[in-house]
C-alpha cells in the first residue's frame, strides 16, 4: 500500500494539535467563573443599593498578608445590599465565598438570588445566616419587604460544633437552579436548606446586610460559576402537602392606598385577579401589595364558602403576619391582629392560632371578604381555614 505524502502527514498532525488545543481552550473557558472577587482592588464589579459608605472594602485586622474584605454595614431604618453587575439574567449558578462576623452583635449576611426589578417593585430570593443566635433562615423579599415571618418552620439552628463564633471565617455555598436554592454553611458537602418558595426563576445575585439596625459583616473570596441540577442531597425544606380545610383559591382586588368602599360594600368593584396559595396553603399577599415601591399596602381577597341545606356552624381560623379585617356576606366579623410568625401547624396547635370566628353558613354560597394590610415589616402572608366548630 502506498504511503501518504509526508507533507500531508505533517499537516494532519498540526490540524489535530490545533483541534486539541481548541478543545482545551473551550473546556478551560467553560470552567472559568462568571465572576470572582477577593476585594483587594475596588468595587467596580458591584452595584450598591443604599449609602455607598455602608458597602466598603476594609483591611482584615491582624493579617500579615494585608488581606482586604468586603464589609456590609446595616442602615438604621433602611436597607443595604450590593449586586454583581451584569448578573441580571443569570440562572443556574453556584456562589461560593467566606463570611466572618467581627462582633457578637446583630450580624447577618443575606445571599440574594433571582433579583428582579419590575416597575417600582423589587423582588428577590434571600437565604441568610445570623451570627448572634447562630441560625439560617429563608426570607424572600417582596417589593423589598423581608418575609421570614412566613417561614419559621424552615429555620435551621446552628448548634453544637456548628455554632457560629465571632471572628472566625466560615465557608458558604449557594446553588440556584431556576426557583430552587440549596444552601450549605461550614461543611459544603452537607447542604442545610433546600428552598423553592420564590416566584422568580432568574435574576441578579448579591449580598445583603441586616435590614435596619445591626452590626457589620465581612465577606471575602466570592466566586460564581455555572451550575447544573440540584439533587435531593440535604434536608428537603420545600413545601409540604396542605390540609384540605385550608382556603387556597381566592380573587384579589387591589392593591389600594386606602380602604375601597365599593369592594367592601359589594358594589361595582375593579376586575379581580385569581390568587392561589402556595404549596403550604399560605396566601402570599406580599406578591401584590406595596411595601417599598409605593403606598398601596391594602388588598382585598374574596372566596366562597358553601353552606349546608339548613346552614352550618363552622369556625373560621387564621394564622397571619398581617392585620386582617374579615366580612362574611357583608357582616364584619372582626379584626385579626398579626402574629410574630405564621404557623403552618395552626390547625393542630391551638397556641399558634391568631383568631377564630364561629360563623353560621347560610344554605348555598357564602361570600368571605378579607382586607389585608401589607405595610408590616417582614409580613406579607396568612393562612385561613374553615373547620368544624369548637363551640358546644
Amino acid at each position: 500500500m502506498s504511503q501518504p505524502p509526508r507533507r500531508w502527514t505533517i499537516l494532519t498532525v498540526v490540524a489535530c494539535l490545533v483541534a486539541v488545543g481548541w478543545l482545551l481552550v473551550v473546556a478551560i473557558g467553560a470552567e472559568e467563573p462568571l465572576a470572582r472577587d477577593d476585594f483587594e482592588h475596588d468595587l467596580s464589579q458591584w452595584l450598591t443599593v443604599g449609602p455607598e459608605g455602608n458597602v466598603r472594602i476594609v483591611p482584615e485586622d491582624g493579617t500579615e498578608a494585608d488581606n482586604h474584605v468586603l464589609e456590609l454595614v446595616p442602615l438604621q431604618g433602611g436597607f443595604v445590599h450590593t449586586l454583581l453587575r451584569g448578573s441580571e439574567g443569570w440562572t443556574n449558578v453556584r456562589i461560593d465565598g467566606r463570611v466572618l462576623f467581627p462582633t457578637n452583635g446583630d450580624g447577618y449576611l443575606g445571599l440574594i438570588y433571582n433579583h428582579r426589578r419590575r416597575g417600582s417593585r423589587t423582588d428577590f430570593g434571600c437565604i441568610y445566616v445570623k451570627g448572634n443566635g447562630s441560625y439560617i433562615r429563608v426570607s424572600p423579599h417582596r417589593d423589598g419587604n423581608p418575609s421570614w415571618r412566613l417561614y419559621e418552620e424552615l429555620k435551621v439552628p446552628l448548634e453544637g460544633p456548628r455554632t457560629i463564633v465571632p471572628n472566625r471565617w466560615y465557608r458558604f455555598r449557594l446553588d440556584v437552579v431556576g426557583r430552587e436554592a440549596r444552601f450549605a454553611f461550614g461543611d459544603l458537602a452537607q447542604p442545610l436548606v433546600l428552598f423553592d418558595g420564590i416566584e422568580m426563576d432568574r435574576g441578579a445575585i448579591g449580598l445583603e446586610a441586616r435590614p435596619g439596625r445591626g452590626d457589620p459583616v465581612w465577606v471575602d473570596d466570592i466566586v460564581v460559576r455555572r451550575f447544573g441540577a440540584i439533587t435531593a442531597a440535604g434536608p428537603d425544606t420545600r413545601a409540604k402537602p396542605v390540609s384540605p380545610t385550608l382556603l387556597t383559591q381566592w380573587e384579589a382586588f387591589g392593591p389600594f392606598a386606602r380602604p375601597n368602599n365599593a369592594v367592601e360594600s359589594g358594589g361595582e368593584a375593579p376586575v379581580p385577579r385569581s390568587v392561589v396559595a402556595d404549596e403550604r396553603g399560605m396566601v402570599i399577599t406580599g406578591r401584590f401589595t406595596d411595601f417599598l415601591g409605593g403606598d398601596r399596602h391594602l388588598a382585598y381577597l374574596r372566596t366562597t364558602l358553601e353552606g349546608g341545606e339548613d346552614g352550618a356552624r363552622r369556625d373560621l381560623v387564621f394564622s397571619t403576619a398581617n392585620r386582617i379585617d374579615a366580612w362574611l356576606d357583608g357582616r364584619h366579623l372582626g379584626t385579626v391582629e398579626p402574629q410574630d410568625y405564621v404557623w403552618t401547624d395552626f390547625l393542630s396547635t391551638p397556641e399558634h392560632v391568631a383568631a377564630r370566628f364561629p360563623v353560621t353558613l347560610s344554605p348555598g354560597p357564602n361570600n368571605l371578604l378579607l382586607r389585608v394590610d401589607g405595610s408590616r415589616f417582614a409580613g406579607g402572608g396568612f393562612l385561613a381555614a374553615v373547620t368544624p366548630t369548637t363551640d358546644p
